[in-house]
């Protein structure tokens, strides 16, 4: 037996093995890397505004809708609209005895992690959306609540 036909065979099997090894590495880190649900009774949850909860001393940015601030509000109108969809961020989680987190494996730029919220009803962000309470949003620029930029938004000034 030559070297060159022990060698070969001896390559493909550590190729194949380091392949194996790294393939399952990606698969244990995406794992790792994977989405959580949690479901949280409403008597442990606090809800800070429209798109924002707190449990256990951990805040989750709701994601996917953007409801008025409460906390930053640059306006009076935006104070009231955010207001509102806190209370009935609170309506929904209160009715439905819990709040389900999809929580995402990274956090906003103030820390707080990342989350789809449901009650059975369906999405909150779409709830939120289809009561005038929240915009759509996946991140990047955000259009004001505040009048007369929030009005032109909408149109009602063109």
């Amino acid at each position: 037996m030559t070297s060159n036909t022990f060698i070969a065979p001896m390559v493909v099997v550590f190729a194949i093995a380091t392949f194996a090894g790294t393939f399952y590495g990606l698969l244990a880190t995406r794992k790792a890397l994977a989405d959580a649900t949690i479901t949280v009774p409403a008597s442990k949850i606090y809800v800070h505004d429209g798109d924002t909860v707190e449990f256990a001393g951990t805040s989750y940015r709701l994601i996917g809708f953007d409801a008025p601030e409460t906390y930053r509000a640059k306006c009076p109108a935006e104070y009231a609209l955010g207001q509102k969809a806190g209370r009935r961020l609170r309506q929904l989680i209160d009715e439905n005895g819990s709040i389900e987190l999809e929580v995402k494996p990274r956090v906003d730029h103030y820390g707080r992690k990342l989350a789809f919220g449901r009650v059975d009803a369906g999405s909150i962000g779409l709830i939120l959306i289809r009561e005038d309470l929240a915009r759509p949003y996946f991140f990047g620029s955000r259009a004001p609540w505040c009048p007369p930029a929030f009005l032109n938004f909408y149109g009602v000034l063109n």
